[in-house]
């Protein structure tokens, strides 16, 4: 998924909620646990990327700063993880990540605005549950799954305990997401149409590290996993950690894991930084001309991140294939493996 159309999720910009003091201002905490080498936080809200707070870890290895802000959405950028988070004038809130390894399972709130939060956090986390493999769905199939996600949300919120201000911004909010997934699930399904009539993989090559040139040709007589994804995309760097579990579980399979990256080479100095304080490993390659490379155009590829399976005679299998951290990427693995 691209930085500006994460933005295009969430259009509301200013509330005031319960009547907060114009002078008050916004604390918050932020803890990642134990296992996260993160030494900076990034703040900013929706509408206005420029508008950036910095939080540096302090000697108690909390993030903690306070603002004088609008009250409104706003993104926690970690690097490899983000979290979308509602704060208000008058707000002391603290959230803690108790496993960053397993962020949007780990992710909760305390303090004043826990509620709007822990509520953000718990539909965010519901949502990718449910709107997992959309591609797989129908029009009426989707349709349906829409209806009963929506109905549970507006209940949720009509049995809180949260103030009618913010329970309405939730709700907006909520509308607003999924306005934008129905439109995703057309132009999904636009492109299935499109690309159902692809049988043999489109071959491509892209650069290591090392200047080396690698081919999907190359891999002829492998199942071929590809990860389609670049050092800026947040949801990209998010299944990296999966991707590597699942090298390491297919180590002895006749399979190759192939990531090309959709960086432009002029800033190929991300990629590399991105491979390296990601720990990401096993084939990876680099695009010659980013969204204009032989991959994207003959992929249809418009968005981040990507994955595609390809099987040992070079037919493709899914050019929209599941996420590493998909519950199915396994059994589709399983099906497909060279005997």
């Amino acid at each position: 998924m691209t930085k500006h159309s994460l933005f295009t999720f969430f259009l509301l910009t200013l509330f005031i909620c319960c009547k907060p003091n114009k002078d008050e201002v916004t604390t918050l905490s932020v803890y990642t646990g134990n296992n996260s080498q993160i030494d900076t936080v990034f703040m900013y809200h929706y509408f206005d990327e420029d508008s950036t707070y910095i939080m540096a870890r302090n000697a108690q290895g909390q993030f903690k700063n306070s603002f004088e802000l609008d009250a409104g959405f706003y993104i926690l950028d970690f690097g490899s993880e983000y979290a979308t988070i509602f704060l208000d004038k008058g707000y002391d809130l603290s959230i803690e990540i108790s496993d960053f390894d397993q962020f949007d399972d780990c992710i909760t709130a305390k303090g004043k605005g826990k509620n709007a939060n822990n509520f953000l956090f718990e539909q965010f986390l519901e949502k990718e549950r449910q709107f997992d493999a959309l591609d797989k769905l129908t029009s009426d199939e989707f349709d349906a799954l829409m209806s009963r996600f929506v109905d549970d949300q507006k209940n949720k919120l009509s049995e809180s305990k949260m103030c009618q201000e913010t329970t309405a911004l939730l709700s907006n909010k909520l509308d607003n997401d999924m306005s934008e997934y129905e439109l995703y699930f057309k132009q999904l399904m636009d492109f299935k149409k499109l690309t159902d009539t692809i049988e043999v993989a489109p071959n491509f090559s892209g650069k290591d590290i090392h200047g080396n040139v690698f081919s999907l040709s190359d891999f002829h007589g492998k199942l071929v996993y590809i990860d389609v994804w670049a050092s800026w995309c947040a949801p990209c760097i998010h299944e990296a950690p999966y991707f590597k579990q699942l090298q390491t579980e297919y180590i002895d399979n006749n399979i190759q894991f192939l990531s090309i990256s959709m960086d432009c080479p002029d800033h190929a100095d991300e990629w590399k930084r991105a491979l390296e304080n990601n720990k990401m490993v096993g084939t990876q390659l680099i695009a010659d001309s980013c969204f204009e490379s032989s991959i994207a155009q003959d992929y249809y590829i418009n968005s981040l991140p990507r994955f595609i399976l390809v099987d040992e005679k070079g037919y493709l299998i899914d050019i929209n294939a599941p996420r590493p951290s998909s519950a199915t990427i396994r059994q589709l693995i399983d099906s497909h493996l060279p005997s």
